[in-house]
């Protein structure tokens, strides 16, 4: 296929709503939208929605072209045995429409009151106070960048024969509202992806770097029933995700599957971000002092406070975009009751986020290729639909450290899966298994651990399902700063080997997972430990 990029230019006559869920203003009962520059925008998710109303009454009035699921996805099978849960992705995405600089804007302050339909009269209790971002009957022109994905020019004719059928956008279009007077799709430009040319490298091990032109939602934990909210660390199989469905486009995909599961990428982590603390890490209560309580046995434990108690201010909080998103009926065109949900995504804010790639396992011809992709961008990131610019910005420095010594704290820097949910065995005695297992034949006796766990189920372990029977069976992961204190006589070089390649794939009924079966794997970001040697001296509580 080929991408095809456009700038989309929409003009709307003031009055026009489109809420800011965060911003609050007092007096103000609806805010205008801003981004960070405080300019007006358009959200991405109200053009993808009238663009898909306005392909599907074109269609119906017999346009011709790809149907309104090919061009904008459609929600995954839900139900049956593997692949039922796949993702189906749509072919196009759309950025903010951000308001063109030089107009006359500003914050207009309109009333709206509700009238009472027995009486005629206003409604007690019933006055909104309405932002408005120019004075009623102003034109407003609004762009956006609009990419889509085509063998030929099918998709971009079926979205410029829409856009004719776009008459209004925004809340309270009934009432004369968000009146469109211009829409409209430029020209485009085209990049072939099967016609990108492979290129080395730097090195086997390469660090790139990666900036997000939107906030991104990913690795979503469920706050509430209708909240959905992201985390600022990318995972390494979302990224892997992103690439495959690009050379899927590209039609490569079935010759390069391999090499993309044999290539291991790093999680992606925004620059200059604080390292995961590990869970030995406490603080003095009588002086604030952190300290890692593994270097410190003799520590009084009435004294010291377990990070589950630390109070974080609002300084310690990253740069978040909540948007609430409501379905739109098709036959009335209004909000469907009960079927709003929140997505609480992260903002990059121009931020750089560097990953690290391992191709040593992967094949030359594979290798260049899957570089070249990378460095050619990736589409498509998450929830928000993401685009990510990428870099080359240097090989990765091998860690030359030597490990000596026989006790050694080992601390997870992603998450990891160490052992089953339906593994009865006391938590202690789980993970002493384990650190038999991938340590064998070093003898390693687990001292003391400090660690927090989760059940990921759900729509992953709907998605990937493992054992001959294809059982529905969720994950028991060990969190990202969980820490383990083991000894042994010749641990240094196995724990140098793991440091390196991260910890093994999981286990399950004996056997290791595949990427198909399990999203956790080292190729894929997991597993990562940092490694220190610790002087335990004589403690009663370490034996």
């Amino acid at each position: 296929m080929k991408r095809f990029q456009a700038r989309l230019s929409v003009t709307l006559r003031s009055p026009f709503i489109f809420p800011d869920s965060e911003a609050v203003i007092p007096g103000i009962d609806i805010v205008a939208h801003r981004n960070r520059a405080e300019c007006p925008l358009l959200p991405r998710d109200q053009l993808k929605g009238v663009f898909r109303d306005a392909l599907a009454k074109s269609l119906r009035a017999g346009a011709p072209g790809p149907t309104v699921e090919d061009i904008f996805g459609v929600a995954s099978d839900d139900g049956g045995m593997r692949g039922a849960y796949e993702p189906k992705p749509g072919l196009v995405l759309f950025s903010d429409a951000i308001a063109v600089e030089g107009q006359d804007l500003g914050r207009v302050i309109s009333h709206r009151v509700e009238i009472d339909a027995e009486t005629g009269a206003a409604k007690e209790a019933h006055l909104l106070f309405v932002e408005l971002v120019a004075p009623r009957r102003q034109a407003v022109r609004f762009e956006a960048d609009i990419v889509w994905f085509c063998r030929d020019t099918s998709v971009g004719d079926a979205l410029r024969r829409a856009q004719s059928w776009i008459s209004a956008i925004g809340a309270m279009k009934s009432s004369g509202f968000g009146e469109v007077l211009d829409i409209r799709i430029g020209d485009e430009t085209v990049v072939d992806l099967a016609g990108l040319t492979p290129q080395a490298p730097p090195a086997e091990r390469t660090c790139y770097v990666f900036g997000f032109d939107r906030p991104y939602l990913v690795d979503a934990r469920i706050a509430a029933d209708n909240v959905l909210v992201g985390q600022v660390t990318v995972p390494g199989g979302v990224i892997k995700g992103a690439l495959a469905r690009k050379l899927d486009l590209a039609g490569v995909l079935p010759g390069h599957a391999r090499a993309l599961t044999d290539m291991s990428i790093s999680h992606a982590r925004p620059e200059g971000a604080q390292e995961v603390l590990p869970l030995s890490v406490v603080r003095s209560a009588a002086t604030g002092e952190a300290f890692d309580l593994w270097q410190n046995p003799d520590t009084d434990l009435d004294d010291i406070q377990f990070q589950i108690d630390w109070k974080h201010g609002f300084a310690d909080q990253e740069n978040r975009e909540v948007r609430v998103h409501t379905a739109v009926t098709e036959e009335t065109e209004i909000a469907e009751t009960g079927n709003l949900f929140v997505i609480d995504a992260v903002d990059p804010a121009d931020g750089r986020y560097r990953v690290e790639v391992d191709y040593r396992r992967v094949q030359p011809e594979s290798r260049d290729l899957l570089h070249a992709m990378l460095m050619d961008g990736l589409h498509g990131i998450g929830r928000t639909g993401a685009i990510a610019t990428v870099q080359a910005c240097s090989a990765v420095e091998p860690v030359v450290d030597k490990l000596t010594g026989t006790v050694f704290a080992v601390s997870l820097m992603t998450d990891a899966i160490l052992a089953s949910p339906v593994d009865e065995t006391e938590a202690g005695a789980a993970y002493q298994a384990y650190w038999s297992r991938v340590l064998h034949p070093h003898p390693v006796e687990l001292i003391e651990f400090l660690a927090s766990q989760r059940v990921v189920g759900g729509y992953l372990a709907k998605r990937y399902r493992s054992g001959a029977a294809q059982n529905y069976r969720p994950w028991c992961v060990s969190n990202a700063g969980s820490t383990f204190l083991l000894r042994g006589e010749t641990l240094g070089v196995a724990l140098s080997e793991l440091r390196k390649a991260r910890l093994p794939a999981p286990f399950f009924d004996g056997s290791p997972m595949t990427w198909d079966t399990c999203p956790f794997q080292p190729e894929n970001g997991f597993g990562e430990i940092s490694v220190t040697a610790v002087d335990l001296r004589e403690d009663p509580r370490h034996g």
